[in-house]
């Protein structure tokens, strides 16, 4: 897994499109440091709040295939756990989504 950046990092203009585009989501976004992914703030106008993580696109599929089973997993066997929550895509997708970025 490479350490060093070779994308751009996203805006919060094209995360705000990925949110309506995969999600069907139309939030206020503010960025979110990280290491190696895109990560941002969303919240929606109900007040319901999430964190969009854009993985780099040099990050093999398989790669954030596993975060979505493990997460998904954990969720389901310890759901008293302050973990992240898996949110599916619009087509009810866990991994990456046809969004480009």
């Amino acid at each position: 897994m490479p350490e060093a950046r070779v994308a751009a990092p996203l805006t919060t203009d094209v995360a705000a499109r990925i949110a309506r585009e995969v999600y069907g989501l139309a939030a206020a976004i503010r960025v979110l440091p990280g290491e190696y992914d895109d990560n941002f703030h969303l919240e929606a106008g109900d007040s319901r709040a999430f964190v969009l993580k854009l993985m780099h696109p040099a990050r093999e599929d398989s790669f954030a295939d596993m975060q979505c089973r493990a997460l998904t997993h954990l969720a389901g066997r310890a759901p008293h756990l302050a973990l992240p929550r898996v949110i599916p895509t619009a087509k009810g997708s866990c991994t990456r989504g046809q969004a480009r970025r």
